[in-house]
Formats: C-alpha cells, sequence, structure tokens
C-alpha cells in the first residue's frame, strides 16, 4: 500500500516580529520559494512591503498598509501598540477598547484589550490564492493571499507585533488517502 498526504494550501508559518519587515521577507520569500506564485504576486508583495515600510513604525498601520496591496481591507491602526514592559504606547491605536472583533468576547475596556482584539474588516481568503480572490494582485500559487496580523500576545508576548495571519492552521490535520 501507499499512501499520499494531500496539503490543501501552504501557508506562511513564521513566528511573530516586532520588525514587520521580518514578516514582510519571511512571506515574499515563500511566495517565490514554496508558493509556485506568478510574477504579478511576486510584484504585489514587493508594493505591500514598501507601504509597510512607509507606514508608521511599529503600529497596526504597517499592517493595514500591507494588507491593503492585497485587496484586504483590516483596522489594525486602531491596535494600541504596547511596548516591550507592558504599556501603552501614546499616540497609537484608538484606546477605545471595545473588546469586539477577532476573538474578542466584547468586554474589554483597556488599552491591552483593544491591542488584543484587533478588528478585521476583510478577509484572508483562505481557501487558495487567485487573482479575483486578491483584486487582481496575482496567482499565489499552493499559498493563501498574504495577510498580516498585528496585536499582543502573539508568541507569548506582552508588547504588540505581527505575524502571518495565515501560520497553517487548517480546520482538520493534511488528509492520508490510500493508494491502490
Amino acid at each position: 500500500m501507499k499512501y499520499a498526504h494531500i496539503y490543501l494550501a501552504a501557508s506562511f508559518n513564521h513566528g511573530s516580529a516586532q520588525n514587520i519587515d521580518i514578516i514582510t521577507r519571511a512571506i515574499c520569500d515563500t511566495l517565490v520559494n514554496t508558493c509556485g506564485a506568478d510574477q504579478t504576486a511576486k510584484d504585489t508583495c514587493a508594493t505591500a512591503t514598501a507601504a509597510a515600510s512607509a507606514a508608521k513604525k511599529g503600529t497596526g498601520e504597517q499592517a493595514d498598509a500591507f494588507n491593503a496591496a492585497f485587496g484586504i481591507t483590516t483596522n489594525f491602526v486602531a491596535v494600541t501598540a504596547i511596548d516591550n514592559q507592558g504599556n501603552a504606547v501614546a499616540g497609537t491605536g484608538t484606546g477605545a477598547g471595545t473588546g469586539a472583533g477577532a476573538g474578542g468576547d466584547g468586554a474589554g475596556s483597556s488599552a491591552t484589550d483593544s491591542a488584543t482584539t484587533p478588528v478585521e474588516t476583510g478577509s484572508n481568503n483562505a481557501g487558495g490564492g487567485g487573482a479575483a480572490g486578491a483584486g487582481g494582485a496575482g496567482e499565489f500559487g499552493s499559498c493563501t493571499v498574504p495577510q498580516i496580523e498585528f496585536g499582543v500576545g502573539f508568541d507569548n508576548r506582552k508588547e504588540t507585533s505581527f505575524q502571518p495571519a495565515d501560520l497553517g492552521a487548517l480546520p482538520f490535520p493534511p488528509m492520508c488517502f490510500v493508494i491502490c
């Protein structure tokens, strides 16, 4: 008997980083080396990286700028940046702390709560790449549309950091079929 593993989509499996450049490089390198993305997708990744670099450093604005290049609307600029001592960084986020959004329970009210519950208004198109799903940003081959998150608690950090939205956590393990 032979077994075959079928992976539905590659991912951008990389830990979090305080510097978005580390994450953008990992994502763009994955598009080139693993996904089989077309030139348009690679060029869009370079454009997204430049947009993130031009945004306010160390804030959700950088993630929003990167995501926008792929046609994804997010609102990580609303997340209050937290330094490595656990203190809110003045002049960042909305401070509203609604507790709504990805994983929110609706009960938050502090700057830290708003940093751990970023609001996403778009989709990461986890079903796979494609020009239609990413606003004409290219074909992503075996990968999902690139997207970056910004928040507190990634990799057990107490400060805000960036990470790819798709870390490869599929809702089920890769399927294994018996080939006769």
